[in-house]
């Protein structure tokens, strides 16, 4: 087992044992007296399950992964994790009662002894794993605006697995000079040292650099040359391409050409997964249906109290290999074209975007097996014509069902119909149709469901 699972490990256990030790101190707190025997097995019996639930969230809210637990980002996260963790089960407890335990006092006061346990522990873990991390020393040959867009990515993360030592090209240099300007004199940029490429071997011996990115395509035969005597020094290589995918999680669309997707895309390795699919999503959808079927009058009728028009939006959509089909939605909009498309959002549908409760209806699309629950979102034939004339690749996302929610949804951008931000999205749904699994899909549809408990729809 690597240090990186042991560290792991030894991070999940100590969250575990926090857990339960915070239980034993509300429960001391909630009496005033140390809990009897069959007081602590009544609360831990109950409370078991809490954790397990706690766990699955921070897993998929990423604070488990030790890359995460050491830059800038991890302590908002944290925080938003452990009130929306609690405010979960707070729901849980009043929705399915115990009839003989109800402890939603101390729930509070164990959410606010462990709150405090885990900022603790977790600033002490922090502060140890900077130290055991290891971080890989990067060079990066040739220079192009992915190179660029990468170094940013990484200094922009505060990544501290990776730091890229060198550039191997004369042209970041010019890079270099336009983004660190005399007056950025803390720029981390400024860290990144220029070397020539005759000097690889020797500055990947002397600096320990451990990884080179290949950004510059046609190498002529004495820098083939040169990067096979780096062989002997048991360094890794990446092309531009996978590790961009790998630090990014999207494609770089214009360093890809038809072979890498022949390469990549084979459908045929996807079998037992699209098998797996065509059962699991109208299984799970009837389930869910039946489950938001009392729920379903109450939108209606609010429907038709806000406003004159259809209850249901209805539109033609591609589905899979540009297929059309009539995707289904609540209407959340006023049927006056005249008024702007923001003015038009009612006050209901904006609670309907934001809860995607307006999307309900999609679950018979699905039952008609026209979409899944995860895949890229549909386009209009129209619109769909439109940008494949401007984006390069943009109908190979309908070799698969389009879904209710995708890999771009829960990128944490937001991306407009622009042009501009449908040729960002092609990137990550291109990412989601070579990479996708079940584990895929499983951590996509979790982290949509806390999107929408956060209240983060769109």
């Amino acid at each position: 087992m690597s240090r990186q699972k042991i560290n792991q490990f030894f991070l999940l256990l100590v969250d575990l044992l926090l857990f339960y030790a915070s239980l034993y101190t509300a429960l001391i707190v909630r009496y005033w007296q140390i809990p009897t025997n069959e007081s602590w097995h009544q609360h831990v019996n109950l409370f078991t399950a809490v954790f397990f639930l706690w766990l699955a969230i921070f897993y998929i809210n990423n604070l488990y992964n030790l890359s995460f637990a050491a830059s800038h980002r991890f302590w908002e996260t944290a925080i938003k994790t452990l009130l929306g963790s609690a405010l979960i089960t707070i729901i849980l407890f009043y929705i399915l009662p115990n009839r003989d335990l109800t402890p939603k006092t101390v729930l509070i006061i164990f959410t606010l002894i462990y709150g405090g346990a885990f900022v603790l522990w977790r600033f002490v873990f922090k502060k140890i794993n900077q130290r055991w991390l290891p971080v890989m020393k990067l060079g990066l040959i040739g220079h192009t605006a992915e190179t660029a867009e990468l170094t940013r990515e990484i200094l922009d993360n505060a990544n501290p697995t990776m730091k890229i030592a060198y550039w191997f090209d004369p042209a970041p240099l010019r890079y270099a000079e336009q983004a660190n300007p005399a007056t950025e004199q803390n720029s981390p940029l400024n860290d990144i040292q220029i070397a020539p490429f005759v000097d690889l071997p020797k500055i990947i011996a002397e600096q320990k650099i451990q990884g080179l990115v290949l950004a510059k395509e046609n190498l002529n035969a004495a820098e083939a040359s040169i990067l096979f005597d780096c062989l002997k020094l048991k360094i890794n290589f990446w092309n531009l391409p996978d590790f961009y995918e790998k630090i990014t999680g999207k494609v770089p669309l214009n360093l890809i050409n038809q072979a890498w997707f022949l390469e990549h895309l084979n459908l045929a390795d996807k079998h037992w997964l699209e098998l797996s699919k065509r059962w699991v999503d109208p299984a799970l959808a009837l389930i869910i249906f039946i489950i938001s079927l009392p729920f379903w009058p109450i939108i209606v009728l609010l429907i038709r109290l806000t406003g004159r028009g259809p209850i249901f939006f209805r539109q033609q959509r591609l589905g899979q290999n540009n297929q059309p089909f009539e995707m289904i939605k609540f209407r959340t909009m006023k049927t006056d074209e005249t008024l702007s498309e923001e003015k038009r959002i009612t006050g209901l549908g904006k609670f309907l975007r934001k809860t995607r409760l307006d999307e309900i209806p999609q679950l018979l699309n699905i039952l008609n097996g026209e979409m899944s629950f995860i895949g890229p979102r549909p386009e209009t034939p129209e619109r769909a014509e439109s940008l494949a004339a401007a984006i390069p690749f943009y109908y190979t996302r309908n070799l698969i069902k389009p879904g209710l929610t995708g890999w771009d949804q829960i990128s944490g951008e937001y991306h407009s119909y622009s042009t501009e931000d449908t040729y960002k999205k092609l990137q990550y749904d291109l990412y989601y149709l070579k990479n996708r699994s079940i584990y895929l899909d499983f951590s996509i549809a979790a982290r949509t469901v806390m999107s929408v408990l956060k209240r983060e729809g769109r």
